[in-house]
């Protein structure tokens, strides 16, 4: 796997959930720094839409913006009140970059990536699909825009539905009711026939497929004792690339079950640029709770560089 093939599959693949502030969580107004290999910084749809209300002007030490674009995150009402406030810009800051005149200055306008449409929908299935992409008419295509999607009864016709409208689907999987190896290949291979680009949902996701416990390993049919394990962010990639080479359920699920970390990541180096490209075309990104475990875990596979901090300048 060449170096560009890294850069494009994993240095920009993963999407720090971990920044979203949450009234409930004791750590909401922590922001440690957002590692590398993070494509975008989640943001609470209300707290952005109501940044501009409260929020003093910023120092003129501060940055201009964020260093990563913003992923708006939350009911469809919210995001879209969110996005039409960023688009406008923020009257109450100005651009403090260096050089930058203090006064007259255009109004700070956050650098979006895109509206991730991640509560409310639940297992209501088409209807609750219908319902928040109706909310959204007035955003431009050019808006990405990613609805939760459940993989239980009735997911095929409203992944459809999210397609018609020319949008993305987050897939809402957790270990606790993974619907299985099969299910999630089927999934994967409608996306990629679709060409509906699709990403992962907020789960304690790991590099690589934990091997099976116990007497079995996974049936075809979704059964067996690793039914309720997620597949590795590594093994979705190869189950990605093996869905656009036409590959058959059975073919992309075996590769959500590959367990061998050498093995995974030697045919994970295997990809080319090309196949890369086609792959981030479709797959963009894995929302996770914390980032740098996963970070710090494909450093250690070798598909990540590592990162070489400057020696601090002797005192005196």
């Amino acid at each position: 796997m060449s170096p560009a093939s890294t850069s494009v599959l994993l240095d920009a693949i993963l999407e720090d959930f971990s920044q979203v502030a949450r009234p409930h969580a004791r750590f909401s107004r922590l922001r440690p720094p957002v590692p590398a290999a993070v494509a975008c910084q989640a943001v609470d749809a209300e707290a952005l839409r109501d940044r501009g209300r409260s929020a003093p002007a910023p120092a003129p030490s501060e940055p201009a913006g964020p260093a990563v674009p913003l992923l708006i995150h939350g009911a469809a009402p919210a995001a879209l009140a969110a996005w039409k406030s960023a688009a406008l810009g923020d009257p109450s800051r100005t651009d403090q970059s260096p050089g930058a005149p203090a006064v007259g200055a255009p109004a700070y306008r956050p650098r979006i990536y895109g509206i991730d449409i991640a509560r409310g929908l639940g297992r209501r299935g088409a209807e609750a699909a219908h319902s928040s992409l109706g909310m959204l008419t007035d955003l431009p295509r050019t808006v990405p825009v990613t609805v939760s999607l459940c993989l239980g009864e009735g997911w095929r016709d409203t992944m459809a539905l999210i397609r018609a409208r020319g949008r993305g689907v987050r897939f809402h999987v957790y270990s606790a009711d993974s619907p299985g190896r099969r299910v999630l290949a089927d999934a994967i291979r409608a996306a990629v026939a679709e060409g509906c680009a699709f990403s992962w949902a907020c789960a304690t996701w790991q590099p690589v497929t934990e091997p099976a416990q116990g007497h079995g390993a996974m049936g075809g049919d979704g059964s067996g004792d690793a039914s309720d394990r997620l597949p590795g962010i590594l093994n979705i990639l190869l189950a990605t690339a093996r869905a656009l080479q036409g590959a058959d359920s059975t073919a992309v699920a075996e590769e959500l079950d590959r367990a061998d970390p050498v093995d995974v990541v030697d045919a994970v180096r295997e990809l080319g640029t090309f196949e890369a490209r086609r792959i981030r075309r479709l797959l963009h990104g894995f929302a996770v709770y914390r980032t740098p475990p996963i970070v710090d875990a494909l450093t250690d596979l070798g598909l990540v560089p590592k990162v070489v901090r400057p020696a601090p300048l002797p005192a005196g």
